[in-house]
């Protein structure tokens, strides 16, 4: 089989193109914020902001008029994306997640197993999970915020098992 060679200018375009990134951007709005996700795939979270915050940055560039509060509702209300871990923390469109499940069994033993998380969540890690996943069932969403801990763990910023 031959190699199908694309000249630099056609491979440049196919590239901005898939990520979104030629023609007049759209109008902002949950819908296009959702088909721009779903487009490039995922967008990765962060919580540092200096100019602003990662996935802002990466839709305002993309979408006219973008808001954080379009992707917070795709998130938090309409669970059209979901929080999980690429190569960082990113938002997913949700109907991906069930391709995500073999990852989590594959990962999950490695990752309880490992040093960092035994770090971050103490020594106790099942019986904190639990109570989460137990308030959460029952109070709805939460945030890291609504749980207290009295010792913060991890090399930067600190982080209580809960988070």
């Amino acid at each position: 089989m031959t190699p199908v060679v694309i000249p630099p200018d056609a491979a440049r375009r196919l590239f901005l193109g898939a990520q979104g990134l030629l023609g007049t951007p759209p109008k902002a709005d949950p819908s296009t914020v959702l088909a721009m996700v779903q487009k490039v795939g995922f967008v990765q979270l962060d919580a540092i902001q200096v100019a602003g915050r990662a996935h802002d940055l990466t839709l305002r560039t993309r979408l006219e008029g973008y808001e954080p509060n379009h992707l917070e509702a795709l998130l938090e209300e309409d669970r059209t994306l979901f929080e999980g871990w690429t190569h960082d923390a990113s938002a997913i469109p949700t109907q991906w997640h069930a391709h995500w499940k073999p990852r989590y069994r594959r990962d999950g033993p490695r990752i309880e197993a490992s040093a960092w998380w035994r770090n971050l969540l103490g020594d106790d890690h099942e019986r904190v999970c639990k109570h989460v996943l137990a308030r959460i069932r029952k109070e709805g969403p939460l945030g890291s915020a609504d749980f207290e801990h009295p010792e913060k763990r991890g090399p930067w910023w600190g982080w209580k098992p809960q988070k």
